[in-house]
């Protein structure tokens, strides 16, 4: 069940909705823990996609190598794309990603653009971003927030 409420009004829908993903751009997790632990607690809790997609979204993020690694010893950017292939992986009606780009070298940023232009069709992708070249090849809904206002600004 959905209850949204928006200008006044109240709308309230059943629907079999397999949820959403939340990502935040604040990267946190135990320190201890390895690469490998953290997609499987993920697939434990969520569904995920099936395993050649998981082997691209490791190869096409190069992380790969980074499965047995513990989160602690990682990079940010590294932790950054594990994350990303954690919360993409799963199959969810809606994506909410924070700065999915900070930390992301540019080789890494084009997969996820790629990645996000493929799921669009079927999932919805909301997510924040300052990073304008991103924004660029997008077939997206774009609003700015200014002083606490929402409007649209691109296609």
């Amino acid at each position: 069940m959905s209850i949204i409420y928006f200008n006044n009004n109240l709308y309230i829908e059943y629907t079999t909705q397999k949820q959403g993903f939340y990502l935040s751009d604040h990267i946190d997790f135990y320190h201890f823990i390895t690469g490998l632990d953290i997609i499987k607690l993920i697939k434990r809790y969520k569904k995920t996609n099936c395993h050649h997609q998981l082997d691209d979204y490791l190869t096409g993020f190069g992380i790969s190598g980074y499965l047995n690694t513990k989160f602690g010893d990682m990079s940010l950017g590294t932790k950054k794309k594990l994350l990303l292939t954690s919360a993409l992986m799963t199959d969810v009606d809606v994506y909410i990603l924070d700065e999915p780009t900070n930390g992301l070298d540019v080789t890494s940023i084009s997969f996820l653009k790629e990645k996000f232009n493929s799921l669009a069709d079927q999932k919805i992708i909301i997510f924040s971003s300052h990073d304008e070249s991103f924004l660029k090849d997008l077939n997206i809904h774009d609003y700015k927030i200014h002083e606490n206002r929402i409007s649209k600004t691109g296609s």
